[in-house]
């Protein structure tokens, strides 16, 4: 997939622009648009790549609510109505969606990949289980302040995983210092577990990634790091959790014990 490559001038601008923004307090999470990644907070207005004119975010559109008791017509492509139920909660407990993912064992090297329940939660159940700020970014895309996240600087051994559903993401050894104030990895744990799909917005063209299990926002992946992958996994401190080496043999051994049930099942 091409993707695109800002001129050495831009990423300057754009990096210097980052720098100054982290200036301010960093609790203050909804003042960044776009970033030096061109990740974004769609909570704001957005500037686009070349910091050209402001984009308003469009307003949602309004549905109008069925009455009760006026049919509802399917048509052929079984398209349902929005505020109806989706078929994923209508679907019976044998039709669940599962992905193929991979754990961890108690070192941190991922085990075989595995077919596994997608963990999938209503907004409300969501909203519950994250805070807000992790809800922002992980259910709407958001993206933290540069130079902010409290990972960004986290030198320690260890894997790090999703918050929303702890599925393992990426592990310390493959950390790198990027200098664009959100943490940066140049490989996943295991390609299965972090899902890509193109990203249209704002005139650009970039790669997301997300979370294969809960499709929880992480970030984005860029052509621009280093060896041996040349790949730049750029990711929020809030969408992720970390466990120092010494602490995953609990973490290794519940997986073990949900790979077992699953395989019985």
């Amino acid at each position: 997939m091409k993707m695109m490559k800002p001129t050495l001038t831009s990423s300057f601008a754009l990096l210097l622009s980052a720098a100054i923004l982290s200036l301010s307090a960093c609790q203050n999470t909804g003042d960044v648009a776009l970033t030096a990644t061109g990740d974004r907070d769609d909570t704001k207005p957005v500037v686009d790549a070349n910091t050209i004119g402001i984009l308003e975010k469009p307003a949602a559109p309004e549905v109008t609510p069925i009455k009760e008791g006026t049919p509802v017509t399917i048509s052929d492509d079984s398209t349902a109505p929005k505020n109806q139920p989706s078929s994923s909660d209508e679907q019976p407990a044998s039709n669940v969606k599962r992905v193929k993912v991979a754990f961890i064992d108690a070192e941190g090297k991922p085990t075989k990949v595995m077919l596994l329940p997608r963990v999938e939660r209503t907004d409300e159940e969501w909203k519950k289980v994250l805070t807000p700020e992790q809800y922002r970014i992980v259910r709407s895309a958001g993206t933290e302040r540069p130079f902010c996240g409290p990972l960004l600087d986290n030198k320690k051994e260890g894997v790090y995983f999703c918050v929303a559903c702890n599925l393992p993401l990426f592990a310390s050894s493959s950390k790198f210092q990027s200098g664009t104030g959100w943490p940066s990895f140049f490989q996943p744990i295991t390609k299965e577990n972090v899902a890509e799909k193109t990203d249209k917005s704002y005139g650009m063209i970039r790669t997301e990634i997300n979370c294969a299990r809960c499709d929880g926002h992480l970030g984005h992946v860029f052509d621009d790091g280093p060896r041996p992958t040349g790949m730049r996994y750029c990711l929020n401190s809030e969408s992720l959790t970390f466990t120092e080496t010494k602490g995953l043999k609990p973490i290794a051994e519940q997986f073990e014990k949900e790979a077992t049930e699953q395989a019985a099942k």
